[in-house]
Parts: C-alpha cells; structure tokens; sequence
C-alpha cells in the first residue's frame, strides 16, 4: 500500500499539470468575422413591425390574400392551414 501512494500522487500530478492548450488572447466579441458569412452574434431588431398590408408570410414574403399565401407555401387549397399569428404563417397539412 505504500508504494501504491506515490505511484498514485505521479500520475495525478502528470494528469493534472499538463501544458493546457494554446487559446487565443482575443475574446470572441473581438474576433473577426469569417467573410461571406452572417454574424450568428448580430443583434436583431425582434420587436421591428412587419410591413404593412402583410396579414400572411411565406419565407419572408408577404401577402394580403390567403389563397396566393398557400399557393406560394405550395399548399393544395384544402390541405393549407393559416398559423394564428400576425403576419399569418401558413402550413401545409
């Protein structure tokens, strides 16, 4: 048993005080972002109204009448149902 001691205490100090990985000196905030791509971090407006005339959406487009809403989802006229919110979403079911 008391050779077991030492034996353990070697292995917890290799484990332990190992070199800890490179990391970089910049915070996230200050690292700069990749060309091309949208900044997942950028602030968004979600209180921005939608715009007006818009009482159905479809991927970002609006629409005033219900049947070129689901026209436009590619719904079938009896398979479109219209999400309770305003703009209205529209699925397919």
């Amino acid at each position: 048993m008391r050779r077991l001691m030492p034996i353990f205490t070697a292995c917890l100090l290799v484990a332990c005080g190992g070199k800890q990985a490179d990391t970089p000196s910049e915070t996230p905030d200050e690292l700069p972002a990749e060309e091309g791509r949208p900044d997942p971090n950028a602030k968004v407006d979600d209180n921005a109204a939608p715009p007006e005339n818009c009482d159905f959406m479809v991927n970002d487009k609006c629409y005033t009448d219900q049947a070129e809403a689901c026209t436009a989802a590619g719904c079938e006229p009896d398979k479109c149902m219209v999400m309770e919110s305003y703009p209205a979403q529209i699925q397919c079911g």
